[in-house]
């Protein structure tokens, strides 16, 4: 691999002495030379070089400056600083900047060729990583489709696809296992890693089950297991322990901050893959409870099918009482879920597996409604509390003291939010009121759902957001009635009626006037 080198000094003879040294035999090219800081930086910004020579101590522009610059124009270049005895301490402010080595002067040529080679040997390393990144990347997005296919039921019904992910639809068990690295707002760096981790796994993976299917979607690494149905669901499922386990070892030993790993049910009909895939989901989303750096495994925390389906039909009646803030509908729900267990005989501990399943519920409902759902746990570990929990009464006491906690909250911070998203809501539409300002397009500008923001914006403002725009478009349009002497129907399209009949019905249902009878009265 050929290296591209640039040479900066403010001396001639120093730039020329360096230049001519034997950079070949080290598959380095001399690609430029700068007499200060900012000709290096002009030259760095053409070449892209991998690594520069630098006198720290130039006229106009020092090695310090080239440096901050490169971090942002070229932050894969490297730097070796050329310095002075009295510089060191000069020299020791460039090297926490953390792009650089340095030379002491006079130059000692074995020094530097010696600490070429090392920096040399640390670019071709971080190339050919950033290499296999790209890889994974195009890797990410070629698999994106097919995980959305699949998951859509697109390709688990159909046996070519399956046969070209190298998954048989015959006498096989299935298994899903999902690793979550959480929420990337992390440094390119850092995201580099998580690309190397996910390449990784695959190599440690592929040894003890080489038929795994690998699917990548952000931070998430997704595997699609297939065994022999005659080994039966017990050796399957050691199987996948001890998968897992290695997967999570191979992680700590990295110290990886944050993950899950999430192991599906079993399934023996590939049809039934996409809620496969959701119960690996699912297993992760208990890791607000559980923990991170977990193995959850979804048969250890989902509640039996009848408390289950109990739960999932009042979803949306537990979720809106905890937007809108109804206290007395929340404790109704709870009530109706507590009384079907207590029907069902459901025991104790599936009852409080139960409670995930609501608390799930509870965040993602927090969630929806812009705010942070950390404000469930604080600092409180909710399983083991719950877990300690000796009775369903007292289960059911602590469940609704949690969740009137968050109403509490939540109504301790609606007003001030909607407001604030009124406030947002009305300048959008002050500005584009001629134009798109739909209730669906503001939604999307502010990252809130349509019937979410027409909700708040009736509640708040006492009139929906179809009547506010109409207002607004008829008090524009007043305005210019009254001030110019443009047209009727130029009025029209101005405040965005491109049909003047209907603007004019508006109108007089507005003001109890024809546009032109308004323009009349007003310069009477």
């Amino acid at each position: 691999m050929n290296l591209k080198l640039i040479i900066a000094d403010d001396e001639e003879l120093i730039r020329e002495g360096l230049a001519n040294l034997d950079w070949e035999q080290l598959n380095i090219t001399v690609a430029g030379t700068a007499a200060n800081g900012e000709e290096a930086l002009k030259l760095s910004q053409s070449i892209q070089p991998d690594l520069i020579i630098s006198d720290i101590r130039m006229p106009r522009r020092d090695g310090i400056w080239l440096a901050n610059q490169l971090r942002q124009f070229c932050p894969d270049t490297k730097i070796i600083f050329l310095s002075g005895y009295n510089d060191f301490e000069y020299t020791q402010q460039a090297i926490r900047l953390g792009v650089a080595e340095y030379v002491l002067k006079p130059i000692d040529e074995d020094v530097l060729i010696e600490i070429v080679q090392t920096m040399k040997a640390k670019i071709i390393q971080q190339k050919t990583e950033q290499q296999k990144i790209e890889h994974f990347r195009a890797a990410v997005n070629e698999s994106r489709y097919f995980l959305k296919s699949w998951l859509f039921n697109r390709i688990s019904n159909n046996e070519k696809k399956l046969n070209f992910f190298g998954l048989s639809p015959q006498d096989k068990n299935y298994a899903v296992v999902i690793i979550d690295f959480g929420e990337s707002e992390t440094e390119e760096i850092e995201r580099r890693d998580t690309f190397l981790i996910f390449e990784r796994l695959i190599q440690l993976i592929r040894p003890q089950k080489n038929d795994a299917v690998p699917f990548f979607d952000g931070d998430i690494l997704t595997f699609v297991f297939q065994f022999d149905q005659k080994d039966g669901i017990p050796a399957t499922e050691q199987s996948l322990f001890d998968i897992c386990n290695n997967i999570k070892l191979f992680l700590d030993a990295n110290e990886t901050a944050d993950y899950t790993i999430g192991i599906s049910q079993i399934i023996s009909k590939s049809a039934e893959l996409s809620s496969c895939h959701n119960g690996a989901r699912n297993a992760v989303n208990y890791n607000h409870y559980l923990g991170m750096r977990q193995i959850i495994y979804i048969k250890d925390v989902e509640p039996q099918k009848g408390l289950t389906d109990s739960v999932f039909d009042i979803e949306t009646d537990f979720t809106n009482a905890i937007k809108v803030g109804n206290e007395k509908e929340l404790e109704r729900v709870l009530k109706q879920i507590f009384q079907n267990a207590k029907e069902q005989n459901v025991p104790l501990d599936q009852v409080k597996r139960s409670c995930l399943e609501l608390l799930i519920y509870t965040s993602k409902a927090i969630y929806e409604i812009g705010q942070d759902p950390k404000i469930l746990f604080h600092e409180t570990d909710i399983w083991h509390v719950i877990n300690k929990c000796k009775a369903e009464q007292e289960l059911y006491d602590l469940m609704l003291k949690i969740n009137t906690v968050v109403i509490l909250q939540v109504q301790e911070t609606r007003d001030n939010r909607n407001e604030s998203i009124i406030k947002k809501v009305k300048a959008i539409v002050e500005e584009n009121y001629a134009n798109n300002a739909s209730l669906d397009s503001i939604a999307a500008q502010i990252y809130l759902s349509p019937c979410y923001l027409s909700m708040i914006f009736s509640k708040e403002t006492h009139m929906t957001f179809k009547d506010y725009l109409i207002q607004t478009r008829i008090n524009k349009a007043k305005d210019l009635l009254k001030n110019t002497e443009t047209k009727i129907y130029e009025v029209a399209k101005q405040v965005g009626y491109n049909d003047t009949r209907y603007f004019s019905d508006l109108f007089r249902r507005q003001t109890g006037k024809t546009p032109s009878q308004f323009r009349e009265e007003i310069q009477s």
